[in-house]
């Protein structure tokens, strides 16, 4: 807020803006947002956002855990695992 003008928000809020997040560490930023959308928050986030009106989305995650997120990732970087439907290569 000390580095905008003043005409970018709305009371305490950056007018016309929508902030994302699953973290905790983003309330700083999300609560500048006229609009909140919090992805597969951690307990903690979800409690604060329900309390502040915030909506959530809960997508279902292609892997089930760390290792297979890393493997996937791992697998991506080395082009021998297929990328999501939508996504395509460089």
């Amino acid at each position: 807020q000390h580095v905008l003008k003043p005409s970018y928000f709305d009371g305490d809020k950056l007018r016309d803006s929508h902030g994302y997040s699953d973290s905790e560490a983003d309330l700083p930023m999300l609560a500048l947002c006229d609009r909140v959308t919090m992805v597969n928050p951690c307990d903690g986030l979800a409690a604060e956002g329900e309390a502040r009106g915030w909506g959530i989305v809960r997508p279902e995650r292609p892997w089930h855990s760390r290792a297979a997120f890393y493997r996937q990732c791992a697998g991506w970087l080395t082009g021998t695992a297929d990328m999501p439907t939508g996504v395509t290569s460089c």
